[in-house]
């Protein structure tokens, strides 16, 4: 396999779980009785959105459209620094965390140098 369809693939799968994820906090925070906006909220439907649009463009990077390797690298740079934000908020990763901020600095590299430089 090239190395855009396994870090489309990749992303595709990791997309699709914190996409998942937010959608549940954003019902729980929506379903509360007294419902107000709050910085929580914010968030949670800024990732949400965000990790929707990553998986969409992550079947596109499968096809290997220059598009699809940018916004997926904009993905992934707020992945780590999502990570950052909350190993200095709680001082600790939780175990998807981890993998996730790992994931998204190992597929840096390929994915915002030009094509013609990429192996696979």
């Amino acid at each position: 396999m090239k190395t855009h369809h396994i870090l489309g693939i990749l992303w595709l799968i990791l997309c699709s779980v914190v996409t998942i994820s937010a959608c549940g906090w954003l019902r729980n925070l929506l379903s509360a009785h007294d419902f107000s906006l709050t910085l929580n909220l914010i968030l949670a439907s800024f990732m949400a959105a965000a990790y929707l649009a990553g998986a969409v463009a992550s079947v596109f990077l499968c096809r290997g459209l220059a598009w699809a390797r940018i916004l997926v690298g904009i993905i992934a740079v707020l992945s780590i620094v999502a990570c950052i934000a909350q190993l200095v908020a709680t001082g600790r990763l939780s175990a998807f965390a981890a993998v996730l901020g790992i994931c998204a600095v190992a597929s840096l590299v390929p994915l915002w140098s030009p094509r013609r430089y990429v192996i696979g």
